[in-house]
């Protein structure tokens, strides 16, 4: 008899799904896959709800290297010479660092999205 595993929750197959479509846009479409990349983003923001922040870094050590970089950018622009034009251009650059972190939250634990990403980022 063939034995089924139960599905996730409905929020999982809906990340499984975004990852997936993520992985496989990136060298493919790369507009398309900031647009799913923020889809992930909301969706990680709404799951939130009733979570504190808590110990996140403890928790998840790799993800304050994203953080301190983002953090030290921030900080370097307190003291830059240069125009806004381009320090804007940077600063949009080096937010995507915030990316890493909520993808590194959303894939750490959860095997059946990883296989999903794998095999996204396979099929492109």
């Amino acid at each position: 008899m063939l034995q089924i595993n139960p599905l996730p929750l409905s929020k999982d197959i809906w990340l499984a799904f975004l990852f997936g479509t993520l992985f496989l846009l990136f060298p493919i479409a790369p507009t398309l896959s900031n647009v799913v990349l923020l889809l992930i983003l909301i969706t990680w923001l709404v799951t939130l709800k009733g979570q504190g922040y808590g110990d996140i870094f403890n928790v998840y050590p790799c993800a304050l290297v994203p953080e301190r970089t983002v953090f030290c950018r921030l900080l370097g622009v307190a003291f830059t010479p240069s125009e806004w034009k381009w320090t804007s251009l940077h600063l949009s650059k080096y937010a995507r660092f915030l990316y890493a972190i909520v993808i590194i939250f959303l894939l750490t634990g959860r095997e059946h999205i990883q296989k999903y990403a794998f095999n996204g980022f396979s099929w492109s």
